[in-house]
């Protein structure tokens, strides 16, 4: 071959490469910091030589099935320039997988591919530092449980270590009530569910990761004396599902449930359904913009967008919300868990006969809500958003009731845990 054919074929090549994006990701790389983990335990994900091309691409690392089409990714995080440590988490089921590298979002493809690095879910042994006991064997359903820990130490304190009650053989993703401990011994309280049967209160180094690698321990103990759930007659079947659940926030759960939300009892469900159905328990919001308030629920909600203040300094937490509102936070939390592949779409869903009452900024999310069945109209069909006129005002018109919200935190999480 010629010097002058070779030239044109050598930038050929380039421009096709070019057109590829081959020569701008290159240099990007992925490891992980070990090679087998157990069900659902961190995996810890270096990469390095990303690109601002990338970047602008949505660059992300996935796991995936060993050999599974580019299409079918699980747990996965987007890249920032340069280098990258981040965590996702390994599949529940044992196997042979992998994390992969893509340089764009919403085109799994060859071309997008950029590498790959193998690694195995398998039956991990693990020794694990730390104690728990508990006072009795047998508790009142609904009250306080005082936990007794020892030889924690700060790392796991640093990385959450907690402990809670879950069903007698539940998933580690099933727990109930916690609370985080600290290095060294000390006492923590956990609100019994107001179930009877047989529990456990388990202690886990880590909070996110609920697996066989962070468990440390777990004690036995019966719950007894449950008392019914008192509410309307047409919310008891519903409202004995979120209990069993664990979607009924402790603030509420002996409170009469005939009585309105207020904005700080919404925040706590909301949070609590996003908690129960991503597995991620997200940090508060710091520095603390409120003065009325330091709840770390409402806090956590104001982290991720599902709620925001009456005033840049100011929540109102013991405010009352309208059922619009309720529809507009709970749409949020749906889009705070990222889902894949949801539809948001409300082409074709008909109006409440009282749509001209819906605030403009709830309109699509009421909508939204009810072609999910999640939010539905009185007998006939009204939604009552809101009070519109001083009459409806004085009279508690379109505010929503605990157990209305209750309701709307079950029938969202069923719908998205099928």
């Amino acid at each position: 071959m010629n010097i002058k054919k070779r030239a044109l074929g050598i930038i050929v090549f380039l421009a096709l490469c070019l057109s590829l994006g081959v020569t701008a990701f290159a240099a990007a790389n992925i490891s992980l910091d070990k090679a087998i983990y157990a069900p659902g335990e961190k995996v810890t994900v270096t990469t390095s030589g990303i690109t601002q091309q990338m970047v602008d691409n949505d660059a992300f690392v996935a796991v995936y099935e060993a050999g599974a089409a580019h299409e079918e990714w699980g747990a996965y995080a987007y890249l920032d320039i340069g280098s990258n440590v981040l965590d996702l988490t390994a599949p529940d089921e044992e196997g042979a997988y992998e994390v992969r590298l893509y340089n764009k979002d919403n085109e799994y493809t060859d071309e997008t591919f950029v590498m790959k690095v193998s690694f195995t879910v398998g039956n991990v042994t693990v020794n694990n530092p730390g104690k728990i006991s508990l006072d009795k064997e047998t508790h009142t359903a609904g009250t306080m449980i005082t936990v007794r820990y020892s030889e924690v130490t700060q790392l796991m304190e640093d990385e959450g270590a907690f402990v809670a009650i879950y069903e007698k053989g539940a998933k580690h993703t099933e727990w109930g009530g916690y609370a985080y401990v600290k290095a060294g011994s000390g006492a923590v309280e956990v609100k019994a569910p107001n179930l009877n049967g047989d529990f456990e209160m388990r202690l886990y180094t880590q909070d996110h990761y609920y697996s066989a690698a962070t468990f440390v321990m777990a004690v036995p103990f019966r719950l007894t004396g449950a008392k019914p759930i008192e509410g309307s007659s047409w919310a008891i079947e519903e409202l004995e599902y979120a209990e069993a659940l664990g979607l009924i926030p402790a603030s509420i759960a002996s409170a009469d449930l005939s009585k309105p939300v207020t904005r700080e009892e919404f925040c706590e469900l909301a949070i609590l359904l996003y908690i129960k159905s991503t597995g991620d328990n997200p940090d508060p919001v710091s520095p603390n913009p409120f003065k009325d308030t330091s709840n770390e629920q409402i806090l956590k909600a104001y982290t991720l967008g599902i709620t925001t203040g009456t005033s840049e300094s100011t929540f109102d937490p013991v405010e009352t919300i309208t059922r619009e509102q309720c529809a507009t936070m709970l749409f949020r939390a749906i889009k705070a868990m990222d889902i894949p592949d949801i539809d948001y779409s409300i082409d074709g869903i008909p109006d409440f006969p009282d749509q001209k009452d819906i605030s403009s900024y709830a309109v699509e999310a009421t909508k939204f809500m009810s072609r999910l069945g999640i939010i539905k109209g009185d007998a006939n069909g009204l939604f009552m958003p809101r009070a519109v006129l001083p009459a409806q005002e004085a009279v508690g018109y379109g505010t929503a009731t605990r157990e209305a919200a209750i309701l709307m935190g079950v029938r969202t999480y069923v719908t998205l845990n099928p």
